[in-house]
């Protein structure tokens, strides 16, 4: 099994990296280079996006992952969740409470909505273990940010102004095309499924609606950091940014393996948390986490200069906690998708978010950004703790 996750989860890391790597190496630091402002305005738009992206987008996906044993397509399941991806459009109020304009907000919900659609079917492809299709989803994804930077280099006298809602108009021309392909590959997939017995629409929903509610404080929790403080510290938000996008060029390619690709495995084979193939495979993806961390720490000031010049202030003891406590997480969170009770994991991110935004109002907000890596790991191992049995 180690085998079979090393080869597909390394086909799938490097197919994100390479959109990482555009995004995050190339577009996002000539695009500060260009205008700290608008750099500062982009990214807080991205992973703001990629916040509520997680819940409206991630979880619908997941939660077909979750039910779906082996590789032959649950069509009738497909078709009900592919519904449920209309929740994207419920985002363009809050993205518009957020301050990004009502053309951009209703931009990025519609986006949302396509996003939920394309990640959902190409759960098809990647749970018969198929991750090469990612390498062309990653190209569409790509391809917005790179005619961005050129549009914004260009500096054209129509754009002055309308930066984000070009950007966000290009995300939904491209996913849109994307979503035209995935409808003709995925067609052989769904025809084969119709046969399946129809289950209970009502029971259906009384545990998809938790699972979305859990997943979308989920992504607050994860991605929510950025959001918190940009809105908490304006000033200090556009370096914490770049440390931050230097940190994920360290975790990206290892957090990539263990999420989707490890969530498919599992549910390809069926394995329990307490399997010994699980156990070894944990321990495996420990010492990976380890040496990331170490590595990111010995050469972080050199890429940080590399990416947006200029000093780094961040002590190396932050560097190193930071990097491992990202990895840790995106382990956990992970495995929380799989296996925990969802009945526990709701309360639990619930009350996660509600300590998260008091103590960005109340802590400087340095402190809120140590506490709040650690005591997000800290809840879910926890969650992974409990015996699950007792709260289904």
């Amino acid at each position: 099994m180690l085998k079979k996750f090393l080869s597909g989860s390394g086909i799938f890391a490097l197919s994100v990296l390479a959109f990482s790597v555009v995004r995050q190496i190339i577009v996002f630091p000539a695009i500060s280079r260009i205008d700290d402002q608008l750099f500062a305005s982009l990214t807080f738009m991205v992973f703001t996006l990629e916040a509520i992206a997680y819940g409206f987008t991630g979880a619908i996906p997941d939660y077909y992952v979750r039910q779906a044993q082996g590789s032959a397509a649950n069509a009738w399941l497909m078709r009900q969740l592919s519904r449920f991806c209309l929740l994207g459009v419920v985002s363009v109020p809050a993205f518009y409470l957020l301050g990004m304009g009502a053309l951009t907000s209703s931009l990025l919900g519609l986006y949302l909505y396509l996003f939920a659609l394309n990640a959902l079917k190409i759960k098809l492809v990647f749970n018969k273990l198929c991750f090469g299709e990612n390498f062309i989803y990653m190209g569409f994804r790509s391809a917005p940010y790179l005619l961005a930077l050129w549009i914004v280099q260009e500096q054209p006298a129509w754009l002055q102004g309308h930066e984000l809602p070009a950007v966000a108009m290009l995300m939904l021309a491209f996913e849109f095309i994307y979503w035209l392909r995935l409808v003709v590959i995925t067609q052989k997939d769904m025809l084969e499924g119709r046969q399946e017995a129809e289950q209970d629409y009502g029971k259906l929903l009384a545990s998809l609606l938790p699972f979305i509610a859990s997943a979308l404080l989920i992504g607050v929790i994860q991605r929510g950091d950025m959001t918190l403080v940009k809105l908490a510290d304006t000033t200090y938000y556009t370096d914490y940014a770049k440390t931050i996008l230097t940190i994920n060029f360290f975790c990206a390619p290892l957090s990539l393996m263990i999420s989707a690709p490890l969530l498919s495995l599992l549910s390809n084979r069926g394995l329990s948390i307490d399997s010994p193939s699980v156990k070894h495979l944990l321990l495996v993806i420990f010492g990976l986490i380890l040496l990331t961390s170490i590595g990111a720490t010995g050469t972080f000031n050199f890429v940080h200069e590399i990416l947006y010049g200029g000093s780094n202030t961040t002590p190396a003891w932050l560097i190193f906690y930071l990097t491992t406590t990202t990895l840790l997480y995106a382990l956990a969170r992970t495995m929380v998708v799989k296996y925990a009770a969802i009945r526990l994991a709701l309360p639990m991110n619930i009350l996660l978010t509600l300590l998260a935004a008091a103590m960005s109002i109340y802590l400087p907000v340095q402190i809120f950004i140590i506490i709040f890596f650690g005591m997000r790991l800290l809840a879910y191992i926890i969650l992974l703790a409990l015996d699950k049995k007792k709260f289904n």
